[in-house]
């Protein structure tokens, strides 16, 4: 059965695809892998309502350890197989306050700062805040679960 109407406009969000890609980030990456980490452990622990009010329990602050050893060793191993280059977050700083004023959060607003600022004008995410950021100045490339979420971003650009 044929597809009915006009297909969805894609708004430069687009699914990944196996295109080998050079990797930019922020020594910012470093920190929020790291903070992922301890997230997992602390939500495994004591579920997405405790995990904050726990962060100092020595019992997840264990595992928080082991994972975040074990997330640093495989981003080593990706770097490893890949071509990149970390950018300082003070060269991205003064497009952060703009990327800010269109929603993004300060984490997120260097990490599309520093796309932005290295010229590659995309960025590979699964958070579909990014589409936030306006269209002409990133393309979005995320799995497709995240397709229509971030589009909508985009379609109500500020």
């Amino acid at each position: 059965m044929s597809q009915r109407g006009r297909p969805p406009l894609p708004h430069n969000v687009f699914a990944f695809d196996e295109t080998h890609l050079a990797l930019y980030f922020s020594r910012l990456l470093d920190l929020e892998l790291a903070e992922t980490a301890y997230r997992i452990a602390l939500t495994e622990r004591f579920g997405t309502k405790r995990h904050r009010a726990m962060r100092t329990d020595g019992r997840a602050l264990r595992r928080a350890f082991r994972l975040t050893t074990q997330l640093q060793e495989s981003w080593l191993a990706v770097l490893a197989a890949s071509r990149w280059a970390r950018v300082e977050v003070e060269v991205v700083m003064p497009d952060v306050p703009l990327l800010m004023a269109r929603g993004l959060g300060s984490y997120d607003a260097v990490h599309a700062a520093t796309a932005i600022a290295v010229g590659v004008n995309a960025l590979v995410t699964l958070d579909k805040g990014f589409g936030l950021v306006r269209e002409e100045d990133l393309v979005i490339v995320t799995d497709a679960t995240y397709l229509r979420g971030c589009r909508q971003h985009r379609k109500r650009q500020i």
